[in-house]
């Protein structure tokens, strides 16, 4: 039995009803749109696999651009989303922070972080699974991110789990001093040292003493006669 065209049809342009593209079961032809005087492209009435209808130009379908009515493409952000298992948790939640202030300008804190060219690194943009493989689990609930040199990205070498006394210390406002291989934060040495950070500091921006002599020198205390 030989299958009617549709009316409309135009001679030139082949009938594709019952063909399928992906999920999709072509129906009926539905229109010629013209993109100029001897040209143009056609749309057709498809029945997706999972009972939904929708109109598609012949174009989306002859390159496998649309392969169903949009569920396929759900489907697989779905799964993005849930194949690691951890979408709920924590960790989960810090990441996708991370990213929003970093690329969303519409995040409130955006100004201080995507605002200053901060970036994550597309490794970490691009799967959840390859940070927490850089990065390690989160220790505890009193862990939080932390870039460890703070005008960086966030990038493998540069990001850890860090408390709140550790991301503390490492405030750009916190002189850092590296002695004997050991590098600490001018609050650590003084509780390390016993010689008031005030004392540190004076010695290195006031007086312009070396960090060695600075951190080894001990205090002379004056007392009165």
């Amino acid at each position: 039995m030989t299958k009617r065209r549709h009316p409309d049809l135009p001679p030139h342009v082949r009938d594709i009803c019952g063909k399928r593209f992906g999920r999709l079961t072509v129906l009926s032809f539905v229109s010629l749109h013209h993109r100029g005087p001897a040209s143009g492209y056609t749309k057709w009435l498809c029945r997706c696999d999972c009972g939904k209808t929708s109109i598609v130009p012949q174009p989306s379908l002859r390159t496998g651009h649309t392969q169903s009515c949009g569920c396929f493409r759900a489907e697989r952000r779905g799964q993005a989303t849930i194949t690691h298992g951890m979408s709920r948790t924590k960790a989960y939640r810090v990441y996708r922070s991370m990213i929003a202030r970093c690329h969303n300008p519409n995040v409130k804190c955006y100004p201080r972080y995507g605002g200053r060219g901060i970036r994550v690194c597309r490794r970490w943009r691009e799967s959840f699974e390859a940070f927490l493989s850089d990065v390690g689990e989160r220790p505890s609930q009193k862990h939080q991110l932390d870039r460890i040199d703070n005008g960086g990205h966030y990038e493998p070498g540069n990001v850890r789990w860090a408390t709140l006394c550790q991301q503390a210390q490492n405030k750009t406002s916190n002189h850092n001093l590296t002695h004997n291989g050991k590098t600490q934060c001018i609050n650590a040495w003084a509780r390390e040292l016993g010689i008031d950070r005030r004392t540190i500091a004076a010695r290195i921006q006031a007086y312009g003493w070396p960090i060695e002599r600075a951190l080894t020198e001990p205090v002379h205390r004056h007392h009165a006669s």
